[in-house]
């Protein structure tokens, strides 16, 4: 959501509350490691007590949260995987050895494990490693992070 999109409803009296309140909403749930798109969909039923500003800004916030919390429910699938088919590309090419001592350079930096949390490539990629080939297909298309 963009500067622009808001200008519209910025001159609402309560905007500011509005969006404070739903900031503090995402930071909660963030915090808790939590789906962000469920409180928003329970605010939009109860749409009869907001005014129309007020749902038409919360629709757009519910759109850009289902779309990011998708992307966020396969974080470690589609890294593990893109890391995975990275190194079988790079095996195939013909590189010189400087090349090669650069991707390795690149690479464990990649795989850094940081002091708190985990590092999603690498664990996405043993992950990976586990799968089957004949596998590969259906896991794709119908797991996310949770499941895999």
């Amino acid at each position: 959501m963009t500067q622009e999109n808001l200008i519209p409803y910025m001159e609402h009296e309560g905007f500011g509350l509005f969006i404070n309140v739903f900031r503090q909403l995402a930071t909660t749930c963030s915090d808790l490691n939590s789906n962000f798109v469920a409180p928003i969909n329970y605010f939009l039923m109860q749409d009869q007590n907001l005014c129309d500003w007020q749902t038409k800004l919360l629709r757009m916030i519910y759109d850009e949260a289902f779309y990011f919390n998708s992307i966020k429910k396969t974080t470690l699938l589609n890294e593990g995987y893109a890391v995975l088919r990275q190194t079988e590309y790079i095996n195939l090419l013909n590189l010189s050895v400087s090349e090669k001592l650069e991707i390795a350079q690149i690479d464990a930096r990649l795989h850094y494990k940081p002091e708190q949390g985990l590092n999603y490539y690498s664990l996405g990629r043993s992950m990976w490693e586990e799968v089957l080939k004949q596998d590969v297909s259906k896991v794709l298309e119908e797991y996310t992070d949770v499941q895999f």
